[in-house]
């Protein structure tokens, strides 16, 4: 039933099967928007293996198994048909309504599945150079990203994305890029970095248990809203590294334009001014 709904939605917004409705396919996506908000779990979902599929189960467990599996596949086709409709109509209202979808549903759902797929496709249009409302958009994405959340581990993933995005560009981004990580709460004192070497220590002994367990119990917790110290300070030190690593690469003018160093340093010197009491040498040797 789930899938039969969505599937008429989804028709709707496919501009081939709209008949070329704009407007038709504008109002779908965002009433689509709507209704994945609405209906995520607060949990990630994860498929039943084939050795689970085989055991018989009681009739509202298959309820809920066979609710999450359509949710996932209609979830998954929507993403990809945002993403084709950006890469036809990026210079039309349809592609800036598909990007402001993406960005709308990772604010609302990062834990949810695929959220590597729709951080790629809005970092890389961080620095979208024909549509300021793209650009802002994407950008203020990640700065809510950044802001909110209580895990860190969103935030390091989407860190890690903007940092290899702005050395693959080599450092050629709008300043407005690298602004964002000023908005990272990064708090890495001494006494946390000490709980990462606790938490390496940890996940050595848990190599020990079964690795499909641990991840589950990673993103029961995630879900949960509530906060792991030990994986926190180990998400927050890594962030504090890839952002740092990112900065000093700017200072060192290394294969940088001078036109570009000269509108990204004064962002650089800024961003190292906030976090530098957080580079001391507790931090630097547990980078290393």
């Amino acid at each position: 039933e789930v899938r039969a709904v969505m599937r008429i939605l989804l028709d709707f917004a496919n501009f081939e099967k709209a008949n070329g409705d704009a407007q038709t396919i504008r109002l779908s996506i965002i009433s689509l928007v709507a209704v994945f908000q609405d209906i995520i779990p607060t949990y990630r979902i994860r498929l039943p293996t084939a050795t689970e599929m085989a055991v018989r189960v009681k009739k509202e467990v298959k309820a809920v198994r066979d609710f999450e599996r359509a949710l996932l596949k209609s979830y998954q086709e929507f993403l990809k048909l945002l993403e084709h409709t950006w890469d036809v109509y990026e210079t039309h209202v349809l592609g800036v309504t598909a990007i402001l979808a993406l960005c709308e549903l990772i604010k609302k759902v990062p834990h949810f599945n695929f959220r590597s797929n729709i951080l790629s496709v809005v970092v890389r249009k961080m620095n979208y150079g024909k549509s300021k409302e793209v650009t802002e958009a994407c950008c203020g994405t990640i700065e809510y990203l950044f802001i909110n959340d209580v895990q860190g581990g969103v935030a390091l993933e989407a860190t890690r994305m903007v940092c290899k995005f702005i050395r693959d560009r080599k450092f050629c981004v709008k300043p407005r890029v690298l602004q964002t990580f000023i908005n990272l709460p990064l708090r890495v004192h001494i006494d946390e970095a000490q709980a990462v070497k606790i938490a390496t220590a940890a996940n050595a002994k848990r190599r020990k248990l079964n690795k499909e367990e641990a991840k589950i119990e990673r993103e029961l917790k995630e879900s949960s809203g509530a906060v792991d110290k030990l994986f926190l300070a180990r998400a927050q030190t890594d962030t504090l590294q890839a952002v740092t690593v990112t900065y000093f690469k700017i200072l060192k003018n290394h294969d940088i334009s001078t036109e570009n160093f000269s509108k990204l340093l004064p962002v650089a010197l800024e961003g190292l001014a906030k976090f530098a009491h957080l580079i001391n040498m507790d931090t630097v040797l547990d980078l290393s």
